[in-house]
Order: structure tokens, then sequence, then C-alpha cells
């Protein structure tokens, strides 16, 4: 057993119950993942911070002759929405890398877990039996996520129901991980 897996193992164990080994754990790889939601998300910021630089110029240009001191501060208004644009950008990734460098993955006996450390600890489980449905997808390297539906349901504005998907995410080994996932699902059946 290499100290890596050791340590993480150490902050593992404090959330295990009675009887329950870990099977797996490892942290996320340091790359960013970019998943589909991500392609949104990146193409709605770009509009939004186009949008958002185009109305604060013209608004800086329009008042800019004006000496009334309360229309000055009309340009200003708009700064919030480019730091908005910003963020859908660029500083979720970093913000998401950070959250990443604390996060540790970690397969048991009886449940899938998420564990976060650092300043504020808390602990996402998935018992496999209310996982219904398993996805994974990897590259070349085995380098890949895996996501799983469970079997909450949630319901949007217009009542239509999706069911939760989380998962395990930018991990090596994927098809392993996966195996090992498919197997615990099984023996829970």
């Amino acid at each position: 057993m290499d100290n890596t897996s050791y340590d993480l193992k150490l902050h593992i164990k404090p959330y295990l119950d009675i009887n329950e080994d870990i099977l797996w754990c490892d942290k996320p790889a340091k790359r960013y993942v970019f998943t589909s939601a991500d392609i949104f998300t990146t193409l709605f910021g770009i509009v939004w911070l186009a949008f958002s630089l185009f109305w604060v110029i013209t608004a800086f240009s329009i008042t800019g002759d004006v000496e009334t001191s309360s229309i000055n501060i009309f340009p200003f208004l708009g700064i919030p929405f480019v730091f908005i644009g910003l963020y859908l950008l660029f500083f979720r990734h970093i913000f998401g890398a950070l959250k990443r460098k604390n996060m540790i993955y970690a397969l048991t006996n009886k449940r899938a877990m998420i564990i976060h450390i650092g300043k504020r600890q808390y602990i996402q489980e998935y018992r496999y039996e209310n996982i219904s449905n398993i996805q994974m997808k990897c590259d070349d390297n085995d380098m890949g996520s895996i996501f799983f539906l469970t079997g909450a349901i949630n319901y949007n504005r217009n009542g239509r129901s999706y069911a939760s998907t989380s998962g395990i995410f930018g991990i090596k080994d994927t098809k392993k991980v996966y195996k090992i996932l498919s197997q615990c699902m099984e023996n829970k059946k």
C-alpha cells in the first residue's frame, strides 16, 4: 500500500460504519474534466459577458459627456454583470479545481462516498441499493468519470420529473472502479 492511499484511508476511516471496508479510494484528477453541462454554461457565459461588456462600454460612452452625477453612476451598474460573465467563463473552473483538491472518492462494501475535507468537512453518500443506473465515460488512458442515477426523483417548475445524477468524476483506472461499483450494486440486489 502506498503512502497516498494510506493517507486517504485515514481521512475516510472516521466516516465508516461498523463492518464497513474500503474497497477503493482516490482523489479526483488535477486536470479539469469537461462535461456536457459545461458546453451550455460556457456558451451562455460568452454571450452574457459580451452583452455585459457592450452594455457597460456603451453606458460609459453615453454618460461620459453628461455632467449630472446621478447619471454618471449608471455605467457602474453593469459591472456586477461583467463579474458574473467572468465567473461563468473562468472563475468557476478555478473554484472547481480548489474544491477537487479537497475531495476524496471512496467505494466501500456498503456505499459510495464523496468526502470533502478542509475547513468545512462534509460527506455525500450513495447507498448501492439507491443507485438505479451507472454509466462510464473514459478516454484511451482509462481516465474518466462514472455517472449514476439515484432513486431520488426531483421535479422542475413545470412539474416534470427527473432523476438525480451524481458520480465520481475525473478518476484514474475508471474501468476498474466501474467493475467494483457494478459488483457492489449487484450484491445489494
